[in-house]
């Protein structure tokens, strides 16, 4: 279940309600005592809880004709005909807890159903009108930028991107925390949105499918990144040292999941939701929770995504192992309480936010924020420090241009440009090609070797090995991509795919020149 975690008032974790939607519309206090309850990020729903980012709807126009974002804003309220003194909500004077109190004491139970996340009302939170609160849609992605996936991110004319950084199993590699919490700074100036990043599951078996979005396999790195990460996305300058969290704000509001022992998808006929981790305690305590625990003691994270899979039979969802090794909450039947207690940590994360301050601190920002010079060459630096030399023979890297005339371009990924992006990522701001960026070396073949990623057919492995051998240096661009390797789709094994091995041996049997795999 994804859950608040002891002293960490603010994490945005709260109960689901299942059952018809007229159901929920229609409930009574005397009812509430029926109504089954599981985590916002319950099992194989879409939305899986963590919210906000504002998207108007048609019936969300104020009576003058145009629309607003932000709650407690003097304008908006005097035309929706509100007094905005009379809710305590918008006092700035108050804390976020008491503030986000008064909101929820306002609201009747049927306004309270409709503000939390379930499977009928997808990504809509309904609000409430009479108190100046508008309907909008949540949840979207930044594992390593801001992404496209998600109701709450939109690309356009205006913006039609953003700066794309390397995957996180690459930025990882760089064992640069400042590195990593820059990036974070980074990715939240062009968001200023509510994220579900970073992914920390420990990369425990390489073939999962997922195992590109994580820092790796050793729980002190993926504690360290998630932390940094965290920190970069949501610290406001001069308020990051704030040990209050009921007063210091955030620029996003992050998410590291999957809570926890997660690294099977689709394998062998066993999916993620019927996948039972079978961890001993030690190895659950020493390596799948410590991530966590740094990312809620350290980064300061404001909310924790559940899992899908089980842990020693019982789902993650419902009483999984928390950082402080005890099991607090479990299935139960929701009172009204607990509905008040969940949707109050919502709203304290929408206040930290600055959702309810009026026009917020960040509401300037525009295109010139986005994909800037800055951040671009921050992809840059992290693709250069988390980029691993294995074996440099003879000193062949780095090139020098000068004394090369004649180069050979070489594999399914010589040309990529979708497939070096990853998943869950954004439109990014340009892409290069390694085929782009080779061309300043002079005279250039470029030949594939294979139709495709998976190179079933080795029809044109030949005309590779005769452009390597007449080249003064051959380069090989190698590997897989989401067609071989994605969520929901795990990997047999660690070989190089279809004939992708053969190409690569036949071309370095038959270089002239030294050979650069780079895979």
């Amino acid at each position: 279940m994804c859950r608040s975690l002891k002293n960490r008032r603010n994490l945005t974790c709260g109960p689901l309600i299942y059952g018809g939607f007229a159901e929920r519309r229609n409930l009574h206090k005397n009812q509430i005592a029926g109504v089954k309850t599981a985590a916002i990020c319950s099992k194989k729903t879409p939305q899986f809880a963590r919210f906000f980012v504002v998207t108007l709807g048609h019936d969300d126009a104020i009576p003058n004709g145009s629309n607003f974002t932000f709650v407690c804003d003097p304008e908006s309220y005097s035309n929706l005909g509100l007094d905005m003194k009379a809710f305590p909500f918008c006092d700035k004077s108050l804390s976020y807890d008491v503030r986000a109190s008064d909101l929820v004491k306002q609201m009747t139970l049927s306004e309270k159903v409709l503000q939390l996340g379930n499977t009928n009302y997808g990504n809509t939170n309904y609000g409430v009108r009479r108190l100046g609160l508008l309907k909008y849609e949540w949840w979207s992605e930044a594992l390593h930028g801001v992404s496209k996936v998600g109701p709450g991110t939109f690309f356009d004319d205006v913006v039609p991107g953003s700066t794309s950084f390397p995957t996180v199993i690459t930025s990882a590699a760089a064992f640069n925390e400042s590195l990593w919490k820059t990036i974070g700074r980074a990715v939240s100036m062009e968001a200023r949105l509510t994220y579900w990043s970073p992914n920390i599951i420990v990369g425990r078996d390489p073939r999962w499918g997922r195992a590109i979005e994580t820092p790796g396999e050793d729980p002190f790195v993926v504690g360290k990144y998630a932390a940094n990460y965290v920190r970069g996305l949501e610290d406001v300058e001069g308020t990051e040292n704030s040990t209050d969290l009921n007063s210091r704000p955030l620029k996003v509001s992050s998410c590291c999941k999957h809570y926890a022992a997660y690294d099977v998808d689709n394998w062998k006929g066993v999916e993620r939701y019927s996948f039972d981790a079978r961890v001993a305690e030690q190895d659950m305590v020493e390596t799948f929770l410590r991530p966590f625990e740094m990312c809620v003691k350290e980064g300061d994270v404001s909310s924790i995504m559940c899992s899908y899979n089980r842990v020693d039979g019982i789902p993650c969802r419902s009483k999984a192992h928390e950082p402080n090794h005890q099991r607090r909450v479990g299935p139960s039947w929701i009172r009204e309480a607990d509905i008040d207690r969940s949707l109050k940590y919502l709203y304290v994360v929408l206040m930290r936010l600055g959702f309810f301050d009026g026009n917020p601190q960040y509401n300037s920002l525009g295109k010139k924020d986005v994909c800037s010079e800055a951040n671009v060459e921050l992809a840059r630096e992290a693709v250069r420090e988390g980029t691993v030399l294995l074996k440099n023979v003879g000193e062949t890297l780095p090139l020098d241009s000068n004394k090369i005339k004649t180069l050979a371009v070489i594999g399914p990924h010589a040309n990529a440009t979708a497939a070096m992006i990853g998943n869950y990522a954004g439109l990014p701001c340009k892409i290069i090609s390694p085929l782009d960026a080779l061309l300043t070396y002079g005279e250039m073949d470029y030949q594939a070797g294979c139709g495709d990623t998976k190179c079933k057919n080795g029809s044109l492995i030949f005309p590779a090995t005769q452009a390597a051998a007449k080249a003064d240096v051959t380069i090989i661009v190698a590997g897989i991509d989401l067609s071989i390797e994605a969520e929901s789709l795990d990997r047999d094994d660690l070989l190089l795919p279809g004939n992708q091995t053969q190409l690569i041996n036949q071309v370095a049997n038959a270089a002239k020149g030294p050979v650069v795999l780079v895979a």
